[in-house]
């Protein structure tokens, strides 16, 4: 039967097509993104972004900001794309589901006026539903190439030219699979850019007013190690006492045991 060569070269001729409309489709999805209107009936999809900044006391105030952003995005089912900490401020990354973004606006609001606050959202809606029609595409035609190997019509050749473009397909299949999630993440986890500046390090600021600025912190940090120092002693006192006084003792005993023995050997 001649049934698999022709619905082979079908489906060939469709595979080419297919991959014509995949590779214009971002230029009209980029078109798309700008729409300021949704059609009647279909919820609009935004890709939220947010941007937080505030000031702070020390490098180390933004290290503990940072740790708590972490964990506020880890316990909202979210993650962290980005924690860079070093001398004069922080700068952290989440990617929150957009109900949480409060959550943070009020975490850094406890630590002072927010010295910048934006939010902008842009509708994805087309871009999100052309990526959808394009999967459901492509494992339709997945599967009528499924179903012509199962047939098994034609002869091995035909055979080998169908599962040649069925792997392609496949290939296509997990790209657009891959463009999906990026793009449905998008929508379900907002982006919130945040920066902790310590201050006093923001840019221009004169070396002799970081250095100073430098120079507190790392009294702050030694007055706290030896306080902490300290406070170790005190609680191991109690403790160490006793060990140290039973020390004492057998080193005297050793001391006197040795003098009588220097004295009998005379």
């Amino acid at each position: 039967m001649r049934t698999l060569p022709v619905l082979a070269l079908s489906v060939s001729m469709l595979a080419l097509a297919c991959g014509k409309a995949e590779r214009q489709a971002p230029a009209g999805a980029a078109r798309n993104d700008t729409a300021k209107e949704v059609a009647p009936g279909r919820k609009a999809l935004l890709e939220i972004r947010a941007e937080l900044a505030v000031d702070v006391e020390s490098t180390r105030d933004a290290a503990e900001l940072a740790g708590k952003l972490g964990e506020l995005a880890t316990g909202a089912s979210g993650f962290v794309e980005l924690s860079n900490v070093e001398e004069g401020g922080a700068h952290v990354v989440l990617r929150i589901p957009p109900d949480r973004i409060d959550a943070v606006r009020a975490l850094l609001v406890g630590r002072g006026p927010l010295a910048r606050e934006t939010r902008t959202a842009r509708d994805v809606t087309d871009a999100v539903a052309d990526v959808d029609a394009r999967v459901r595409a492509a494992k339709l035609e997945e599967t009528r190439l499924l179903d012509l190997l199962a047939n098994k019509t034609g002869t091995l050749a035909d055979v080998l030219a169908v599962e040649k473009v069925l792997g392609e397909v496949r290939d296509r299949i997990e790209r657009l699979e891959a463009e999906q999630r990026a793009a449905h993440g998008r929508v379900d986890l907002a982006v919130v850019d945040v920066r902790a500046t310590v201050r006093g390090f923001a840019d221009g600021a004169p070396v002799s007013h970081r250095l100073a600025i430098a120079g507190r912190e790392g009294v702050a940090l030694a007055r706290e190690a030896a306080i902490g120092t300290a406070t170790t002693a005190l609680r191991a006192g109690p403790t160490l006492l006793p060990i140290a006084g039973v020390g004492a003792l057998v080193v005297f005993l050793l001391r006197r045991n040795r003098s009588r023995s220097i004295v009998a050997g005379r």
